[in-house]
């Protein structure tokens, strides 16, 4: 007498495929084919067993997202036939399976006298999901209706419908289904707004060659801005620390908003002495923002001709301004906060000078390296670097 230990030999089974049109309901199940054998290899016909199918996620150790329980009696030739997803459930529901997400396995256990009893017969990954259940999702997208001309939002799961774009092949309307004609894209709210990418000057600074008209939001001044095709500009037609303006870099910016000082967008000289070697008092002993210009004058009215700091300053034009000067004591130390400190103008980690005079054979120069900032008298011999400065 045969000993009733069965073994399942899957013939046909985890997927029939089938062709499935626009119109046809995807069946919320899948064909599993089986061949029931005793222990010596027989089939095992006419046979009433309990086949209990579970759907794991991820792994054969996953969470199960499904499991079901069929009775089936074998054919006179041993194979068990039934449908995976019209069992009577215990976990889950077979239509709620995200099939679109991570592996899923098939775990198979057999209960060969009804008992209650299961044993494991196999898991196995389902290569290929079920095919039908991902084509009825794209289904689900081609033919859902929707809104005219509104863009649809969908989830995994399926279409949702109509989202708040809308685009009629000419314009884009968010939130309306009239966008003005003149625009490539309208945004309508009375509780939102527009909200631009925010950078922070160092930033956008750093944007490589930008397009004429983009637009973005400096948290470092916190104000929007646009690029003209040569510089950033704010909105509101205010001057900020770093703009380029003027034939130089904007540094300093007095209560108006409109008004200021602009730095040289490099050295005028790597090495250069105050005076014409003379030694004499100059008169430009000004130090205060504003008397750059008055002591620049005074020093070549007392020197005269010659190569030194001031003449390498008013003998330049740039940006078609020919006005420049050799900036005062306080002047180059605005230079420095703003500009060298920050790492914005290719400043060297040098000493320049001032055209603040202290006597007849010292004057004002500071060091521009970042994080010191030192100002203090130099022979007017000594040889620093220049950076001239305008007014605007």
């Amino acid at each position: 007498m045969k000993t009733l230990v069965a073994n399942l030999v899957f013939f046909c089974a985890i997927i029939l495929f089938q062709t499935v049109t626009a119109q046809e309901h995807v069946p919320e199940a899948t064909n599993y084919q089986a061949v029931l054998r005793d222990n010596h290899g027989e089939p095992m016909p006419n046979q009433r067993v309990t086949l209990r199918f579970t759907i794991l996620d991820s792994t054969g150790a996953g969470t199960p997202l499904y499991q079901e329980t069929d009775t089936v009696t074998s054919t006179g030739f041993g194979l068990l036939i039934t449908e995976i997803g019209y069992g009577s459930p215990t976990i889950g529901t077979f239509a709620g399976i995200d099939w679109n997400t991570r592996a899923k396995y098939l775990q198979v256990e057999l209960d060969l006298f009804s008992t209650g009893q299961y044993l494991t017969m196999g898991l196995s990954q389902l290569i290929s999901v079920p095919y039908a259940k991902t084509a009825q999702f794209a289904m689900n997208l081609k033919n859902d209706p929707g809104a005219a001309n509104y863009v649809p939002k969908y989830t995994l799961t399926g279409v949702l419908g109509s989202s708040s774009i809308y685009d009629n092949g000419t314009s884009v309307g968010v939130a309306t289904n009239t966008p003005d004609n003149s625009a490539r894209l309208d945004v309508s709210s009375s509780t939102q707004g527009f909200l631009p990418p925010r950078l922070t000057q160092a930033q956008v600074s750093s944007i490589a060659t930008p397009a004429t008209g983009l637009m973005l939001y400096n948290t470092t001044i916190n104000k929007p801005q646009y690029y003209d095709g040569t510089g950033w500009k704010n909105f509101d037609g205010s001057h900020y620390i770093g703009e380029l303006y003027a034939g130089g870099i904007v540094f300093y910016i007095d209560s108006t908003g409109q008004h200021g000082l602009v730095a040289a967008t490099s050295d005028q000289n790597a090495g250069i002495a105050w005076d014409n070697g003379n030694n004499i008092s100059t008169g430009a002993t000004g130090t205060a923002i504003g008397s750059g210009a008055s002591n620049t004058a005074a020093i070549i009215t007392a020197q005269g001709a010659g190569a030194y700091a001031a003449t390498a300053c008013t003998s330049i034009t740039l940006g078609g301004y020919n006005d420049w000067f050799l900036p005062s004591k306080d002047e180059l130390n605005q230079m420095y906060v703003n500009l060298a400190n920050p790492g914005i103008g290719g400043f060297a980690s040098f000493t320049y000078w001032s055209s603040s005079e202290s006597t007849n054979f010292n004057a004002w120069f500071q060091y521009l390296t970042p994080n010191t900032g030192a100002q203090q008298t130099q022979f007017k011999v000594t040889q620093a670097h220049v950076r001239a400065a305008r007014a605007f």
